[in-house]
This record gives C-alpha cells, sequence and structure tokens, in this order.
C-alpha cells in the first residue's frame, strides 16, 4: 500500500487533489476524536466521506436527501467566452481537456442546465460516497436505467417565486376569457 501511495503522489495533480481533501476530511477527524471517550478512540470509525458528486466532505450519519448539490451533466466548452479569446489550439493545445475543465471551469457549460461550470448544480440529491453511484459519471444507457434512483433528486429551483407569479398571470388570463 505504501508503494502505491507514494506512486500516486509523484503526480502533482494527484498530490493536490489528496491534500484537498485531507484539508476536508481533518477539521471534522479532530472534533470527533476530542468528542470521543479515550476508551473507545482506538476503535472509532470515522462517517466522513468525500461525495464523488459535488467533492465535498460529509458525514455519512447526516446525509439528508437533499444535501449535495451537483450537475448530472457534462461540460462542453463555451468557444464565446472570453476565458478563450486568446486560446489558439494549434499552440496552447485542445480547449476540451480535463485539467482545463478544473483550472477554467467559467470557460465551459454543464449540458444538463446550460448553466456555466462555475456555478452551483441543478440537482440536490443525498451525497454518494461510491463512485460506481456517481450520477455524473454513469453512462447514459446506466442513467435511463437507474431514471427510479433519480426520482428523489430534485432539481434546483432558483425561480420559485417567479413560477407563482406566473401561476397568478394564468389564473387572471383564465378570468378575463370568462367575462
Amino acid at each position: 500500500i505504501r508503494a502505491i501511495l507514494i506512486a500516486l503522489c509523484d503526480d502533482s495533480r494527484t498530490w493536490d487533489k489528496a491534500r484537498h481533501y485531507l484539508s476536508q476530511l481533518e477539521p471534522q477527524a479532530l472534533r470527533l476524536a476530542d468528542e470521543m471517550p479515550v476508551i473507545t478512540k482506538r476503535k472509532a470509525k470515522f462517517g466522513w466521506s468525500i461525495c464523488v458528486q459535488c467533492e465535498t466532505s460529509f458525514d455519512e450519519a447526516d446525509n439528508t436527501a437533499k444535501e449535495c448539490q451537483y450537475h448530472n451533466g457534462d461540460m462542453d466548452p463555451d468557444y464565446d467566452c472570453d476565458t478563450w479569446a486568446d486560446h489558439d489550439e494549434n499552440c496552447h493545445g485542445p480547449v476540451d481537456t480535463e485539467e482545463n475543465q478544473k483550472s477554467y471551469l467559467e470557460g465551459f457549460i454543464w449540458t444538463c442546465c446550460e448553466k456555466r461550470g462555475d456555478e452551483d448544480g441543478c440537482k440536490l440529491g443525498r451525497h454518494e460516497s461510491d463512485p460506481a453511484r456517481n450520477k455524473r459519471l454513469r453512462d447514459d444507457d446506466e442513467q435511463s436505467s437507474s431514471a427510479a434512483e433519480d426520482e428523489d433528486d430534485e432539481e434546483v429551483d432558483e425561480n420559485h417565486e417567479d413560477d407563482e407569479d406566473d401561476e397568478d398571470d394564468e389564473d387572471d388570463e383564465d378570468d378575463e376569457d370568462d367575462e
């Protein structure tokens, strides 16, 4: 195991990601360690995980149905964005790379909601620690066959007040038709 960890940490991106996850998990682990009785410290298992959908840490015990805000689509480059104004693919390489998606979120659009890559997720659901259940990474076939699982997840409704106003406007139009 040690050799695998050393090999993984030779990659600077993996090392940075591991340090980021550690910085998220460490405060919760320290707090929980302080709260536990001394007798059970050695046997204690922390219920903290990293969500594979939104990449934040979460407590397995407090994982409610609306804890995770995520996108379930892919990111496509927004070539009209100022981010790519001076980018020449012949000189700088392709725009649509995993590295660019992480470094230049604002230069991409989510396929699930047409929002910019740096905007909050359009879906609400439970945090997921099992990579096999990551709704962002499923193939299209798996997504259609697992629609029942997704029924619990909700779309984020940022225009809730506007929807109520639209319904009132429709009621007013119906009243005018009745006259």
